[in-house]
């Protein structure tokens, strides 16, 4: 969970990037070596020194999590159908059915964490109160 979140973030939390050595320098580094257009352009730079081409030139590759295969088998259907998202949206309660029916897996990521905010956040419902609603 922790990798998920800080890579949203473009923020590496892993040892070895957390060593005081590498925290220095990286915070010496002049401007243009923290600021270019390139993502993690030092990076980049050294892997393109010591690894194979087609690596060091590969766009990232995620792991796939299709949210849906966990939340299934346990989560009560009605919480999304009756839920704050699909108000907050404008949807009717047909429409919403149909229009999450279909969903690829990082779609139903984000629909499922939509409703959760909205619970937590529009509605201020406290954790337990959402978790309850959640789970069978």
């Amino acid at each position: 969970r922790q990798d998920k979140n800080t890579m949203q973030a473009s923020i590496e939390t892993r040892v070895p990037f957390l060593d005081p050595a590498v925290v220095a320098l990286a915070l010496n580094l002049p401007l243009e070596g923290r600021t270019r257009p390139l993502r993690k352009g030092v990076l980049r730079d050294l892997g393109r020194r010591h690894l194979p081409a087609a690596v060091a030139a590969r766009a990232k590759v995620g792991f796939g999590f299709d949210v849906r295969r966990y939340l299934a088998p346990a989560a009560r259907p009605e919480f999304l159908a009756d839920g704050r998202l699909r108000e907050a949206l404008g949807f009717g309660r047909e429409e919403w059915r149909e229009a999450t029916a279909g969903l690829a897996h990082d779609q139903a990521l984000r629909v499922w964490t939509g409703e959760v905010w909205c619970r937590l956040f529009l509605e201020g419902q406290p954790v337990a109160a959402v978790e309850d609603a959640l789970w069978r």
